[in-house]
């Protein structure tokens, strides 16, 4: 979850705090509702989060790329929520997506160089570098936004 920084009035009527690294709370917005609500999610940021502090929570999960495995980002909330620029960022701030090719291309040339750090290290115990074969992977990108 990441909360954008308060626009004009609606920092008096906040009501949502990150109360840590992994917990939202929403307090009271009126008269009925009258409960302290607790959300606990993979990972909290709030208004001061930079981009790349958001990125750092995903960029973990890009190595799975080379492995074979599909990676999907999702970017969720109500118009005006900060979806698009965590997304796409700007040129100063690049969002996840930028960030995403510029890494995914890294990886890409450090696992040129040694193909073998691909494989289960069970693989690489056992076998000679002759047994590893030539890898190629392809990748391929969707954006899409739905309003």
């Amino acid at each position: 979850v990441r909360i954008r920084p308060f626009v004009g009035e609606e920092e008096k009527t906040s009501c949502t705090t990150i109360v840590d690294k992994q917990f939202l709370e929403l307090t009271p917005w009126s008269e009925k509702a009258t409960e302290l609500v607790r959300y606990k999610f993979d990972a909290c940021h709030d208004v001061d989060s930079t981009q790349d502090q958001i990125f750092q929570e995903i960029a973990p999960s890009m190595a799975a790329v080379f492995r074979g495995i599909n990676t999907t980002v999702f970017a969720y909330g109500i118009t005006g929520a900060g979806k698009t620029h965590t997304m796409q960022g700007t040129s100063d701030q690049p969002g996840i997506i930028p960030r995403t090719f510029e890494h995914l291309m890294a990886l890409r040339d450090q696992l040129s160089s040694r193909p073998q750090s691909l494989l289960p290290p069970s693989f690489t115990q056992t076998s000679s570098p002759d047994d590893l074969v030539e890898a190629s992977c392809s990748m391929l990108v969707s954006y899409i936004e739905i309003y």
